[in-house]
């Protein structure tokens, strides 16, 4: 039989924002948590990110790279006809592009169903995948448009 349908010791363990914490704990990342506890927040150089459990159905990972680029109508074209061929070629994350006072950004997502839980060893895989993939999305967009990571940021 599956080990998925007949988990050691019972139930696999429930996938909460506290093991969440847990994980960035013991990978010593610096993070903070939302006003109301319900996800973690952090940042790397230029990325923000945060991990939310919605639901305990869902495990959502929002990702931000500030690029601030210009949104006149050329560069947004040439910018979503990157993010397509990115999107195209690749599983997660899925990329899109939003705009703020300060100009053009990017961002990321990565959405894992959790509602059966995850084990420990299943968690760091998701987890440090779902960062991962992100950072090399943003690095390869980064480097598509001449965008140099400044190092400057929250490890």
């Amino acid at each position: 039989m599956p080990w998925w349908n007949d988990p050691a010791a019972g139930l696999t363990p429930a996938v909460t924002i506290d093991r969440v914490a847990a994980w960035f704990d013991a990978n010593g990342f610096t993070y903070g948590r939302s006003e109301n506890g319900s996800a973690i927040v952090t940042g790397f150089d230029e990325y923000s990110y945060v991990v939310a459990v919605v639901d305990g159905n869902l495990m959502v990972t929002h990702a931000r790279f500030w690029t601030n680029l210009p949104d006149d109508a050329r560069s947004l074209a040439a910018l979503r006809e990157l993010i397509n061929r990115l999107n195209q070629s690749r599983t997660i994350p899925s990329l899109s592009t939003f705009a703020d006072e300060d100009g053009r950004q990017l961002a990321a997502e990565i959405a894992v169903p959790v509602s059966e839980g995850l084990n420990g060893d299943q968690l760091d895989d998701i987890l440090g995948t779902s960062l991962q993939a992100i950072i090399s999305s943003f690095e390869e967009l980064g480097e598509a448009l001449g965008i140099e990571p400044t190092g400057e940021g929250e490890q």
